[in-house]
């Protein structure tokens, strides 16, 4: 998916130019003064947060669904972010279509 490859190129880019003072005063001659480089870190530290919160949501989503390999699901999450979770929560109504789950009016009957 090409998503993924942008996904990479963003994350990594922005990362580089939160860490490398090199790499900050080439992106800082490119745009100026228009994006602190505080602000960068910040969401560099946000989007590590965010995806270490999602892996850990989803390896207790996998382990509650019975679904295999849960840590995968987590390793996955932590990468690539909701997506993940998107598929996660597919796979888990997935399960229950097949093991003839409707929801909760198939526990009341």
């Amino acid at each position: 998916m090409p998503w993924r490859i942008f996904a990479s190129l963003g994350i990594s880019t922005l990362t580089v130019v939160s860490l490398s003072d090199p790499a900050w005063e080439r992106f800082r001659g490119v745009t100026g003064d228009a994006v602190p480089r505080s602000a960068i870190r910040q969401m560099v530290a946000t989007t590590f947060g965010l995806h270490a919160l999602e892996s850990v949501y989803a390896l207790f989503r996998a382990r509650s669904l019975g679904l295999e390999h849960p840590g995968r699901w987590a390793a996955s999450a932590l990468l690539w972010g909701f997506p993940v979770l998107r598929r996660l929560g597919r796979a888990g109504r997935a399960g229950a279509a097949t093991e003839g789950i409707d929801g909760p009016a198939a526990v009341a009957a």
